[in-house]
């Protein structure tokens, strides 16, 4: 395949470089987009692939960004940090990871959206990073690079020699082993990456990537509901998930008015079965509505959590089930007996996964989402486990490769939470995901907060702060904490 360069273009109001390319045999167009957004922070790099072959084309790994034989100042004292997500226990999973950058220096951020328990999936947690990459000169300057994707993917870097001296090269991108399909007419979206610099101590590149959160890739946003957010989550609260009643809901959501709560939060309690997302009417025989009157009558805000690709065993003709859509699954669900843990705890089916990958999965997302919002007068969605998967049976005409699946999937999720905001410019959105499962600036950009920990304990609260804000502003970071011993610390 040969490459022949077509031309540029610059865009002065969008601040874009456009870079042009096509190959005749096969017939590919190829486009690089530069983009400076305005105020600090870094620039973009995002590039597309458009098959005109005629045919299906199958295609590799693409480097969002490769930067070769980077020269650090000489005589400098140069360090590379990088960050665990910590994302179901920052104590054991998180924390930062600082090393001199010399002749022998490599490293490699790895880059999944995982979920599980804190327990099953602590060494994957350890493994898993937030795509991102800082070097420190001294304390006069610094460069960064990062990763805006949330399916898998790295950062790879490492030492080389150049005519006697030391530089660095860089890769950022989708994993190694990524392969998928392109139909005819098709565009294939390689994944954004950004490249910054700054001038000064750390906390003057990580303020720069504050800035660029906020003023960039944050989800427009509605004043009217505050950023961020005093919120109570009403889950336990003395009871068994799956035994409240609008009674004591309605209890509860006076208790946080008195305390001054701006947000109030029905969490993974309202809805008979996940996948099966009513009002549980043996609970709430009138639904959303008394519960939602009361919070706008006495200015609040309603939040509500749903953890949207979880099937269930319902009978009812709105549930999601595998009878019905066996092909929308990443896999054979087992589904926990109704007396059993964990269906009769929580009545979520976590092994119940569907993948929105799949058009037909994530149209049916898409629509039973936004009649969430709407019917129930929803000012606040929380998304929880995975709206991403890794492996799956659910895509034969995009997955069938199986390392494309998390890329498709990811892609699956964005359109479902911009559907969203698009529908409902007032809506705020937090990526729970069992707790940052999903930390990255793809995801900043799809949600209005992403949290830090799922230990619900000061100490790991403390330790995902200090962690995340590296990249993400405090405003941004959602933190979670009770009024009881959850945590030994």
């Amino acid at each position: 395949m040969e490459w022949q360069y077509v031309g540029a273009s610059w865009d002065d109001g969008e601040r874009t470089l456009r870079l042009s390319y096509q190959s005749k045999h096969p017939h590919l167009e190829y486009f690089s987009l530069w983009h400076a957004p305005r105020g600090r922070g870094p620039v973009e790099h995002t590039q597309y692939l458009k098959n005109l072959s005629g045919g299906r084309i199958t295609v590799g790994a693409h480097p969002s960004l490769q930067l070769d034989k980077i020269h650090p100042p000489k005589a400098a004292y140069v360090e590379s940090t990088q960050v665990f997500r910590g994302g179901s226990d920052a104590l054991m999973a998180g924390g930062t990871q600082s090393q001199p950058v010399g002749e022998a220096w490599e490293t490699v951020v790895p880059s999944r959206p995982s979920d599980g328990g804190k327990v099953d999936f602590i060494q994957e947690d350890r493994q898993t990073q937030i795509p991102f990459l800082m070097f420190q000169v001294d304390q006069t300057q610094g460069l960064y690079v990062g990763w805006a994707f949330s399916g898998a993917g790295q950062i790879r870097g490492h030492a080389v020699q150049d005519e006697g001296e030391t530089a660095l090269d860089l890769s950022v991108g989708l994993e190694s082993d990524f392969l998928t399909d392109i139909d005819n007419g098709e565009t294939l979206e390689i994944p954004k990456a950004i490249l910054g610099a700054y001038r000064g101590a750390q906390s003057d590149g990580s303020y720069s990537l504050h800035r660029y959160v906020l003023d960039s890739l944050l989800p427009r946003r509605d004043d009217a509901l505050p950023l961020p957010t005093l919120g109570y989550a009403y889950y336990y609260d003395g009871n068994q998930p799956g035994t409240q009643t609008e009674q004591d809901v309605l209890a509860s959501a006076q208790l946080a008015k008195s305390l001054g709560f701006e947000t109030y939060l029905v969490d993974a309690m309202w809805f008979p079965q996940s996948g099966d997302w009513r009002w549980d009417p043996s609970r709430f025989p009138h639904g959303a509505k008394p519960i939602a009157d009361f919070l706008h009558a006495n200015g609040m805000h309603f939040g509500l959590w749903m953890a949207w690709t979880q099937a269930s065993t319902s009978t009812d003709p709105g549930a999601l089930t595998y009878e019905a859509h066996p092909g929308w699954f990443t896999h054979v669900p087992i589904f926990a007996a109704r007396d059993s843990a964990p269906a009769a705890v929580d009545n979520i089916n976590w092994t119940a996964q569907i993948d929105v990958g799949n058009d037909q999965a994530r149209s049916w997302v898409e629509t039973e989402t936004q009649r969430v919002v709407r019917d129930y007068g929803i000012d606040y969605l929380k998304t929880d486990f995975s709206p991403i998967a890794i492996h799956s049976e659910a895509q034969p005409l995009r997955g069938n490769h199986k390392s494309d699946v998390s890329y498709w999937s990811t892609l699956g999720y964005y359109r479902i939470q911009s559907q969203l905001l698009e529908h409902f410019p007032h809506l705020r959105l937090e990526g729970c995901s069992m707790g940052g499962k999903i930390k990255d600036f793809g995801n900043i950009a799809h949600v209005h907060a992403i949290v830090g920990t799922d230990t619900l304990s000061a100490l790991t609260d403390r330790q995902s702060l200090y962690d995340t804000s590296v990249m993400f502003p405090p405003s941004t970071i959602e933190l979670y904490t009770y009024d009881a011993v959850y945590s030994a610390v």
